[in-house]
This record gives structure tokens, C-alpha cells and sequence, in this order.
């Protein structure tokens, strides 16, 4: 049947199987001859040549050994050498591929600073550019901030050294004119009132330096402030009373000043002369019973007591009161 045909097909050669055979017989009949005894002679005799050549290699690769072995037992410099020069090219080619690995690999994420990768590498270069360009722009900013303060600095300056001038000119001006007949003239005010030519100046003309460069303050200020004085006229003589008492009026919008009776010659009368809005005078002393009667007999409007003291107004009681201590 078919299917035995075909079960004890693989017992029998294919055709390119018997071709093969075939071909294989002609060469053996080629080169053998018909002579099979010679020929079977032959390969004897070749087998037996190719066993000598055998063992003579291993007879030579043994010596080969046995000298290595031997020259290395004694010593030998040089193939001790090479041997370790191989060895350790071979150590440098394991870390050389190791770290190829490493240059090729994946990427990961987030790399680390020291990594060996290449593309890791590259995307920490992308990222330092990021970086770097961002504190370009911060530092670009830095740097206008810088000039802009220097600008204001140097405008603040120039500023300051106009006024300085400003108020040094001014100030001589009114100084001048209060001191006609001696007159000073100040140098500079950066940490003091410094006069020209002078280490120092008598009381009175120390006094109209300082009175002549507040009027300059004050008439330079926005804000209108009072100007407040204690004994403004106590070291002048009565020549220079008379001029700081003129001067008064263009110093301040009000002027406050507190005297004592010795000074009303000369300043408060001429003050009083030259005053372009009304005077008010106060008298202020303390309540003893010695002076009861200076004010029991005043028109109680112009007079307030308190528990130790009396404060009168007017300028009539103010020129009356002679007394030498402040009031």
C-alpha cells in the first residue's frame, strides 16, 4: 500500500544522494587505481607518517612549556615582561569595553553630573545652557541695576555739591549784610561751618554765621517751620543786636525767641520796629510771695497762674519786668 511505501521510504538513498555516491567512487577509482592493495599500502604508510609528525608537534609544544616554565623559574626578565605587558593590555581592553558600554548605553532620566553616558552627557549640556542662559539674563539685569544706582549715585552728588555752593554763596550774601562792618565770609558746611582764612570768630559773629545760614535752610525748605532761638541776642554788642534784630523777619514765617530782660536794648526794640506781622510777648516767672504784687493788680485776661508760676501777656508788662533771670 502507499502508506507502506512510504514508511520504508527512508530507507532507501535519494537520487541526489546517489548521485553524490556515484561521484565519490569515481575520484576513489581516479586517484586509487585499480591496485587496492597498494593503495591501502599507501594510507598505511601516510597514516603512519601523520603519527609521527603528531607526536612530534606535542614533543615540540611540551618543550615549548618546559622552557617557558624554565625561563621563567630563572628569571627571565624579558618574557617575565612581555607576559605582564600582555596581561595588563588585556586588563586595559576589559575597561576600555566596560566604559564604551557605558558611553553607548540607554540614557536614563535624570543623570548625574559624572555620568560616562553620551546622550546623558548631551542632555546635561542642553540643560547647563538653560541654565547658563538664564543667569546671563540675571546678571544682564544685575548690571542695569548697577549703572542705574551709579547714575542715581553721581546725580545725588552733583546735586549735593550744587547745594553745597548754593547755600555757602547765599549764606555770605546774608552774611554781609548783617555784618557789614566786620564782615566773615564761610569757606565750606560739609561737617561744620567753616570760615575762610579764620579758626575762629567772636560770639556775635559766630552767632550771625549761624543765624544767616538758617535763613538760607529756611528759605530753601518746602515745609515752613518755626524757628525757635534761646537768648539770640545775650553775647552781641548792641550794634551787631541791632543788625540780627533786622535780620530776623526774613529768617522765618514765625520766630520764637526766648530772652531775658538784658537783652530787650537793641534786639527787642529794634525787633519790634522791623517785624512785618504783629509781636506777641510772653512773660513767664516763677510765683514767690517777694513779687505778689507785680501782678495781683493786672487785668486777670492777661494772666494765667498755675501752682508755681504766672505767665502775663503784653508788651507793656514784658518792657515793665526787670529782672536778670530768663523768662
Amino acid at each position: 500500500s502507499s502508506r507502506k511505501v512510504k514508511e520504508r521510504a527512508s530507507q532507501y538513498l535519494a537520487e541526489d544522494e546517489v548521485e553524490a555516491l556515484n561521484i565519490i567512487k569515481s575520484n576513489i577509482a581516479k586517484y586509487c587505481s585499480r591496485d587496492m592493495e597498494h593503495s591501502s599500502q599507501e594510507v598505511q604508510e601516510q597514516l603512519k607518517q601523520l603519527g609521527k609528525s603528531i607526536r612530534l608537534r606535542d614533543n615540540k609544544t611540551t618543550e615549548i612549556a618546559a622552557t617557558e616554565k624554565q625561563r621563567f623559574e630563572q628569571g627571565d626578565l624579558e618574557l617575565e615582561s612581555k607576559q605582564k605587558k600582555l596581561n595588563d593590555l588585556k586588563d586595559r581592553l576589559r575597561v576600555c569595553e566596560e566604559e564604551l558600554k557605558e558611553i553607548e548605553r540607554i540614557p536614563l532620566s535624570h543623570p548625574k553630573d559624572n555620568t560616562n553616558c553620551l546622550r546623558e552627557i548631551n542632555r546635561l549640556i542642553r540643560q547647563a545652557e538653560d541654565d547658563v542662559a538664564e543667569a546671563t539674563n540675571t546678571i544682564f539685569l544685575h548690571k542695569k541695576t548697577q549703572i542705574i544706582q551709579e547714575i542715581l549715585a553721581q546725580a545725588r552728588q552733583q546735586a549735593r555739591e550744587k547745594l553745597r555752593k548754593f547755600i555757602i554763596s547765599e549764606t555770605n550774601q546774608r552774611i554781609s549784610q548783617l555784618l557789614n562792618r566786620n564782615p566773615v565770609i564761610l569757606e565750606d558746611i560739609q561737617d561744620s561751618l567753616k570760615l575762610e582764612n579764620r579758626k575762629g570768630a567772636s560770639e556775635g559773629q559766630t552767632l550771625s554765621v549761624s543765624y544767616a545760614f538758617l535763613a538760607t535752610l529756611f528759605n530753601q525748605s518746602t515745609n515752613q517751620l518755626p524757628f525757635i532761638v534761646d537768648s539770640p541776642a545775650i553775647s552781641l554788642d548792641l550794634n551787631v543786636r541791632t543788625e540780627v534784630a533786622n535780620l530776623v523777619p526774613s529768617l522765618s514765617e514765625q520766630f520764637l525767641a526766648f530772652t531775658i530782660s538784658s537783652e530787650r536794648q537793641g534786639f527787642i526794640d529794634t525787633l519790634h520796629q522791623v517785624a512785618t506781622q504783629e509781636v506777641k510777648y510772653l512773660t513767664l516767672f516763677r510765683k514767690t510771695s517777694q513779687i505778689k504784687f507785680i501782678w495781683q493788680n493786672l487785668d486777670s485776661s492777661i494772666v494765667k497762674e498755675t501752682t508755681d508760676g504766672v505767665l502775663v501777656e503784653g508788651k507793656e508788662f514784658f518792657e515793665r519786668f526787670d529782672l536778670d533771670d530768663e523768662v
